[in-house]
């Protein structure tokens, strides 16, 4: 092991090939163990073998493993367990982590269990995921070409519960530049910025929130507002630093004079400066009395990851804070409210042979055609021609342009991600004309000026020759959504009370509701530990313009504190659906007192509905469906559990497109389910037929569709096949599948649920997202299909929602579990915030309209309103075609569902297909989907094989195919014996449905089964019991006894050596072919009388006589003729 673990470490300790000299050590190697470090508990409890973070003894630089809860373990003997959650690995500000690798293996359950698990452990940037099988020894994760401060990797386990042991875990990390030393500050000269400035998005934090508020000037003397999430790089957004951090910054804002700079009182005035306001003056005439210039910058390590700072007044150590949403002092301490992030958005280029390179093909200044700037960080410049005319003059700032060739000029950013907004240059009177088709032109005498370009390429033609100087290019980053519509509809900022929990629908008149929580008692339904209340309620507002504009807010469902009916104290986690055939809408909340994780059968988490049928203008007073919901599964999950807790999930109602029976099309909630045996979890999918007044399971409660038992998101697939995506437990997303089999009945079969590898809990957090399927069509080609869209946090953290996006070309890339889950790639980030919940809808002007939350604060966040195309979701991949025909899908669907129609002489099979061939050319003619149910809904109907009494049948075993079933007379036991086909049965009926099963060879019969240590016996008929006989219609079936010793072990099940003991039905050496002998077993003679046990005589149908008549006869398992 040791020298695997050293071979998959090469690319790490070859950082170290060259000596290293401790005075100048760039290079270190850290080792995670108890023996090199400490580990600690969240909560400070010594006692506790429960962690959450270790730190390495070394510092210089500390490296810290951590996660969010107490999810490690400590055994005495220095041995540590990851559970299956997100963990970080961190150095501090002016380091960087460069790989790390480790050996590990995977145990079920908690840390004392010694039985293995399969585990996969995923890193989140550096290397592909590791799986360590359950009876492998071990596995190795290397990652290696990281330069990250801080990186982090899962655990992951097809078990419910699982964790790794990591042994010989190593992390290499390197000196780089600080945060500090990572900021370009700048000068002015003669009241300008100096060329090649960099420009900076300067925002602030928000007390124990990982958000940051951006500092947007305005142009007054008024306060810094800090009541906006996010800002593109418009100049009002944009500061650059002049000077040092030993003398002091000056802080200047682009969009007011290179004169005026940010100041702050020196008076902290309010309380803990309160209301010491930072202002932006001229720096001429200031009182320095009453304002202090200049700044000092004091490394933060509040946001992890990222390059943030105390903004501290010149002088004092008061750092700038965020007091009531202003930007103000506080002069009791600095937390994360204090801690400000600059991020480079912006450049102002200057072209000249001083900031950059001219070029040709020779390499030579006399004439070139190429100037590439020399600055490449935040971005780069361009300028080129089709002609050899740039002519650098010896100051080094101007140069020649001339029209010798074509006149025309390209500038150009090669960074993805930045855009050229203007340029502008002064030129002599000899360039007689200068002209572009972008942007906004100003062309006073001999300055030529463009603003407003907003593209990353630009042209500009010119017509005669000359020097140009001064020639100054403006670069900053695009805006972060090209084409995003967004309002802000709850503004929990400026709320005492807190919003969360979006939900969106639009009428079909096209009326917008969009939904969520005002949570008085500011956390979730069911709690009051934040002041003793419980109430929440539920609160509406409606766009009639497609989001533009939205309505006052209003109160749909109003909690009571002291509500006689407990279920109306609270109403949250709204889900809500607008039928789109009449004015219907139709709204569920969980509703009470009672938390999910509290609820027990007796006392459970209740949900309501509401119903409005005026298009949401009015809504009656909600019915609690609690025990309806709960009722689809007392009794009836699997392994006899017992349903605690449902938690119907918020956001999209899912409405089918396609399913209507009756009145209605049919409704889907996905929701999580809680059974009463500890950390028992289940997703699950209702339905209902009837706008929602009764529900039933989709596929039943025996089948689990999901283990992933979070909030999850149903939507429908081009050929009706059910979409469910799930929230996984500890991170990632899971999808599965629901084909039909009779639509009109809701019959059908789940398939696998599966992870992708892109959405696993290092790369997608926790969290609640939406799920929405659209016809499109694939610009490259211009062929219709079909894209599914995911919203997610794309994170481990809840942060940076947006979207994933997959192509759905065929009914191949969706038909199971596996397929759904592969090839999702990631597609547009709607927001760099602190974001969680999400909820999209296709809305009737075409575009996707998305209700999120965003910047956490205050235990809620602001419900944002933003639409996009799916263009711009996409890159550009695919546009929205309502015209996208289903046929290809229906037909492929048909072809595989019919695939599994096999015809034979196996017990289950089909007899004959002859009566779909109708139907199935109904639809050939015509592919409709009502067409393909008609097929699949007769499919039932056909005829199948039976089990006919007095019918010789051998009995062979799917897991072992040569294996035919036999019994031993001397043993008395079954057993298999390999390729003898001569061994056959016959089935006696009960009269009640089961059968006695009788072994013609040695006529001896099955007996009661026993304990799977136990072989099954084979009696004499008067002990033989019956046996029921399930069949499936590829003619696999399982014999069950009627009366076994232990319900766990009552079927017939084949093992590698032949022996047949009890076992379940979920083994493959559970099932058999029971097909009709081709060699059927006989005796000619006279039939004598019974004289003994073994002397008995049956009828072909299996029944016992007593004094056989002239016939044929079965005795002692062989066929005779009495004459």
């Amino acid at each position: 092991m040791k020298q695997l673990f050293t071979l998959a470490l090469m690319g790490l300790v070859s950082l170290f090939a060259s000596p290293i000299h401790a005075q100048a050590q760039t290079t270190w190697m850290r080792t995670v163990s108890t023996a090199t470090g400490s580990f600690v508990n969240k909560q400070g409890n010594t006692a506790s073998a429960y962690k959450y973070k270790w730190s390495s003894t070394e510092t210089a630089p500390q490296l810290t493993l951590q996660t969010q809860n107490n999810d490690m373990w400590v055994d005495g003997d220095g041995t540590y367990h990851l559970f299956v959650r997100t963990f970080s690995l961190s150095v501090p500000d002016g380091y960087a982590i460069t790989g790390y690798a480790f050996n590990f293996k995977g145990f079920e359950g908690a840390s004392t269990n010694t039985n293995r698990a399969t585990v996969t452990v995923t890193p989140e940037k550096g290397g592909a995921a590791v799986t360590c099988s359950a009876d492998q020894a071990s596995a190795t994760i290397s990652v290696t070409g990281l330069e990250e401060n801080i990186t982090k990797f899962s655990v992951s386990s097809t078990a419910a519960k699982a964790n790794a042991v990591p042994t010989n875990f190593i992390v290499t990390i390197k000196k780089t530049a600080s945060a500090l030393e990572q900021l370009q500050p700048t000068t002015t000269v003669d009241g300008r910025f100096a060329p090649n400035t960099v420009w900076y998005k300067v925002a602030i934090g928000q007390g124990q929130s990982t958000s940051t508020f951006p500092l947007i000037y305005t142009g007054s003397n008024e306060p810094f507002s800090l009541m906006r999430s996010f800002t593109n790089a418009t100049p009002n957004a944009l500061w650059c630093l002049v000077g040092d951090n030993t003398a002091g910054y000056r802080l200047h804002n682009r969009a007011a004079a290179a004169d005026r700079l940010l100041v702050s009182p020196r008076e902290m005035s309010g309380t803990t400066g309160g209301t010491a306001y930072p202002v932006v003056l001229p720096l001429d005439g200031l009182n320095t009395t009453t304002y202090e210039s200049l700044w000092k910058l004091e490394t933060s390590s509040d946001f992890p990851g990222m390059a943030a700072f105390y903004l501290c007044q010149n002088g004092t150590n008061y750092g700038v804070n965020n007091r009531d949403n202003k930007l103000a002092f506080w002069t009791g301490g600095k937390d994360r409210g204090s801690a400000v992030v600059f991020t480079p958005a912006a450049v102002d280029f200057e072209v000249g042979s001083q900031y950059g390179e001219f070029k040709n093909a020779a390499n030579t200044l006399a004439e070139t055609s190429l100037w590439n700037s020399t600055l490449t960080a935040p971005a780069a410049l361009r300028l080129s021609t089709m002609n050899t005319s740039f002519q650098p003059a010896a100051d080094g700032k101007s140069f020649l342009l001339t029209d010798a060739i074509s006149g025309t000029y390209t500038l150009s950013t090669p960074t993805k991600g930045y855009i050229i907004e203007g340029y502008s240059f002064d030129y002599p009177s000899t360039l007689t004309s200068i002209t572009t088709a972008d942007g906004t032109i100003s062309n006073p005498n001999g300055h030529f000026e463009v603003s407003n370009v907003g593209k990353d390429l630009t042209t500009f033609t010119v017509a005669g020759n000359g020097q140009v100087n001064n020639f100054r290019v403006f670069v900053r980053q695009a805006d972060e959504v090209d084409n995003a519509h967004t309002v802000t509809v709850f503004d929990n900022a400026t709320s005492k009370v807190p919003y969360r929990i979006p939900a969106l629908t639009q009428t079909r008149d096209g009326r917008l509701l969009a939904d969520c929580d005002y949570r008085i008692s500011k956390t979730d339904v069911g709690y009051n530990n934040q002041n003793g209340l419980y109430q929440i309620d539920n609160v509406m507002k409606v766009s009639t313009d497609n989001g533009r504009t939205w309505s006052d807010t209003v109160v749909v469902a109003r909690g009571n504190e002291h509500a006689s009916e407990v279920w109306r104290t609270a109403f949250g986690d709204p889900s809500i659906v607008a039928d789109r055939t009449s004015d219907n809408v139709l709204m569920q909340c969980v509703c009470g007192k009672v938390g999910y994780f509290s609820s027990t059968r007796s006392n459970p988490q209740r949900s309501a509905f509401f119903r409005s049928a005026d298009g949401g203008r009015t809504w009656d007073q909600g019915t609690d469906m609690t025990e309806q919901i709960y009722g689809l599964y007392d009794g009836k999950l699997p392994g006899n559990a017992q349903v605690a807790g449902i938690f119907l999930t918020s956001g999209k109602i899912m409405q089918s497109r396609y399913i209507k029976v009756g009145d209605f099309y049919r409704l889907y909630i996905a929701h999580p389910l809680r059974t009463t045996t500890v950390n028992k979890f289940a997703t699950y999918v209702i339905y209902s037929d009837d706008f929602g007044h009764t529900w039933k399971v989709l596929g039943g409660a025996g089948v689990i569709p999901s283990d992933a038992a979070d909030e999850s998101k149903v939507d429908e697939l081009p050929d009706g096949t059910v979409l469910l995506s799930c929230r996984n437990q500890g991170g990632g997303r899971q999808f599965n599948i629901f084909t039909y089999s009779d639509p009109v009945k809701a019959k059908g079969a789940w398939g696998k649920s599966t992870m992708p590898s892109n959405m696993t809990g290092s790369q997608v957090n926790a969290c609640n997202g939406e799920v929405l399927v659209l016809p499109a069509r694939r610009k490259a080609d211009g062929k219709q299909l079909y894209v599914a869209l995911q919203t997610v946090p794309l994170s481990s953290t809840r942060e940076k929602v947006g979207f994933f996006y997959k192509e759905l070309a065929a009914y191949s890339d969706y038909n199971s579990g596996e397929k759904m889950a592969a090839n999702w790639k990631k597609g547009l980030q709607i927001t760099k915030n602190t974001s969680c919940y999400s909820t999209m809808i296709l809305m009737q002007n075409d575009s996707i309209g998305v209700l999120f939350e965003d910047v956490a604060y205050n235990q809620g966040y602001n419900i944002i309103f933003k639409s996009f195309s799916l263009d711009s979701i996409t890159g550009g991949k695919y546009t929205l075609d309502s015209t996208s025909p289903r046929d290809a899908y229906l037909n492929d669907a048909l072809q595989q569902r019919l695939a599994g129609v096999k015809t034979g002489k196996a017990v289950g099979m089909y007899k004959s297909v002859a009566a779909l061939q109708p139907l199935i050319e109904a639809f050939n003619a015509q592919k409709t989907e009502a067409n393909m149910w008609a097929v699949m809904a007769a499919v039932p109907s056909l005829e199948r094989v039976q089990i006919e009494a007095g019918k010789q049948y051998m009995i062979y075993n799917k897991a072992y195919p040569t294996h035919f079933l036999s019994a031993d007379a001397t043993a008395a036991t079954l057993n298999t014996v390999d390729n003898d086909s001569t061994q056959v049965f016959t089935f006696e009926s009960d009269g009640k449905g089961n059968y006695l099963i009788h072994h013609v060879n040695t006529g001896l019969y099955i007996g009661k089964t026993s304990y799977s240590t136990r072989p099954v016996p084979a009696v004499k008929a008067d002990e033989s019991v019956a046996y029921g006989v399930g069949s499936d219609t590829e003619g696999w079936s399982f014999l069950s006894c009627t009366k076994p010793a232990s319900t766990s072990y009552s079927v017939l099940n084949s093992s590698p050596a032949g022996k047949v003991r009890p076992y379940n039905d979920k083994d493959k050496g559970s099932y058999w072919c029971i097909y009709p002998s081709p060699k059927i077993i006989t005796g000619i003679g006279t039939l004598k009388a019974a004289t003994n046990e073994q002397d008995r005589a049956y009828d072909l149908q299996g029944r016992r006589v007593q004094h056989p008549t002239k016939g044929l006869y079965i005795l002692n398992g062989k066929k005779v003729m009495v004459k």
